[in-house]
């Protein structure tokens, strides 16, 4: 569906309204940092449609409508690059992996990349879902006794389990706890020097530095260590790493350089947002408890007291309902942010080349033009026969267009397997008097962790 209503006309030779951009725009680019990016989105929004304002020397335009989404992820999509600063900073760990990189290098990549997410691949890794949640379960050893734990680090476990075993195979098994550490130094320290107005240089060498330098070697070793092992052995072993190892066109193979660049791009990415839209979930969940009975109801229908296999995920839609609800109210990617490399006209305003372009999924996901009840979670919205239902382009939890996350199937099938699995054992109670507001700086994670009392469902 093509909106064009309610949509405010722009005038190519003209700025948008916005803020101040007194004090050089030093106090909007304050703003901007880290978790103050979403105060911003938002404070723009109240602009409407479009808003402008200066980012220290950095011009900022910001786009509030279905839309101007579509000409900026879709229609105008080649004239963007993502940020310098953003670059950067995650080009530290992943280097050149897709989700950093630009222009005919990322066309090539993703050309190679896509065939490991056709459906009949991923498929494959239902039974790594249902295994590695099977044995979350196991470990939480609940009896006839409650317990509690950390939600928020108990999802980011299994979803590292599951996407390690669905890149590396059994290989990877007994180096969880180092995996997991090293994870962690590298979002910690992307996150300090996205916070920061003035990065120390990575070489000076002081304690954090140190052991960010460290995380990096442990990855590079471990995949390093597998491609070669994989590239001796030439056997396919049907996991994503051999997938990449087996990625080619008719000009390309990739290098050892590229697929350790893809495999930890995925590894990164491949647990984190999984991680985070399942402990918003839980939090949602407890907020509502008519909708978590809806939800229990539904899986003890269907599957009773055994495991659930592919199949059945058709067979749980008010499963899939609520995901995309939780995605909707808390999409990892609050917002999308790039910068221009030609001049573009996007919402009636040229855009000149060097500029800053973002959108929101945060704001948009929220507007009461495209969503009835905006703030109120309701899985209802997403069924397949809502009338009216909101416009193309209102809601992408997962981008759009040609940079769409390649992963978006085997995140909703990862997503739905782990939630069902733990609704049908488990009964689920968020503590709601504790601090759940978000750390925003590249996803929406629990500022805070995310406290819960677990207990065994009764049969």
């Amino acid at each position: 569906m093509e909106l064009s209503l309610d949509r405010q006309p722009g005038h190519s030779g003209a700025l948008p309204p916005g803020p101040s951009n007194r004090f050089w725009g030093l106090e909007n680019l304050y703003h901007f940092q880290g978790a103050r990016l979403l105060t911003l989105a938002q404070r723009l929004a109240c602009y409407g449609d479009a808003a402008y304002c200066k980012l220290g020397p950095f011009p900022l335009y910001f786009f509030n409508h279905p839309d101007s989404v579509r000409e900026v992820l879709v229609e105008h999509a080649d004239s963007f690059y993502k940020p310098r600063r953003q670059k950067e900073v995650i080009g530290q760990v992943i280097r050149d992996g897709t989700f950093n990189a630009d222009g005919p290098y990322w066309k090539q990549q993703r050309r190679l990349v896509q065939p490991a997410f056709h459906a009949k691949r991923i498929e494959a890794y239902a039974d790594i879902m249902v295994n590695e949640t099977s044995a979350l379960l196991e470990s939480w050893d609940l009896g006839q006794t409650a317990r509690e734990v950390d939600l928020y680090q108990e999802m980011l476990k299994v979803t590292m389990a599951i996407i390690a075993q669905a890149l590396f195979g059994a290989e990877i098994k007994g180096q969880a706890a180092a995996i997991s550490h090293a994870l962690k130094v590298c979002m910690d320290t992307e996150t300090r020097q996205m916070q920061s107005l003035i990065r120390v240089p990575q070489w000076v060498p002081t304690p954090r530095h140190l052991e960010f330098g460290q995380a990096i070697k442990f990855f590079d070793q471990l995949i390093y260590g597998f491609i070669h092992e994989r590239r001796q052995s030439q056997e396919d072993r049907g996991d994503l790493l051999s997938m990449l190892l087996l990625a080619a066109d008719e000009a390309h193979t990739m290098s050892d350089n590229e697929v350790r660049d893809e495999a930890l791009t995925l590894f990164s990415a491949g647990h984190e947002t999984t991680a985070n839209t399942l402990a918003w979930t839980w939090l949602l969940l407890s907020q509502h408890p008519e909708v978590e009975r809806k939800l229990a109801e539904e899986v003890r229908r269907v599957l009773g007291q055994r495991s659930p296999g592919l199949a059945d995920l058709s067979k749980l839609p008010y499963v899939e309902m609520v995901i995309k609800e939780a995605l909707r109210l808390h999409p990892p990617a609050y917002a999308l942010v790039r910068e221009t490399i030609q001049e573009v006209t996007i919402g009636g305003y040229r855009i000149p080349v060097g500029n800053i372009v973002m959108v929101s999924q945060h704001v948009l996901h929220r507007d009461p033009r495209f969503f009835e009840q905006p703030d109120k979670f309701m899985p209802e919205r997403f069924a397949a026969d809502t009338p009216n239902p909101f416009p193309r382009y209102a809601y992408f939890p997962f981008g759009a267009g040609p940079r769409i996350c390649t992963g978006q199937a085997l995140a909703m099938m990862e997503a739905q397997i782990i939630l069902t699995m733990i609704v049908q054992h488990c009964s689920v109670r968020v503590d709601l008097d504790q601090d759940v507001r978000p750390n925003v700086v590249l996803l929406q994670r629990p500022g805070h962790g995310l406290r819960a009392t677990i207990a065994a469902r009764p049969i």
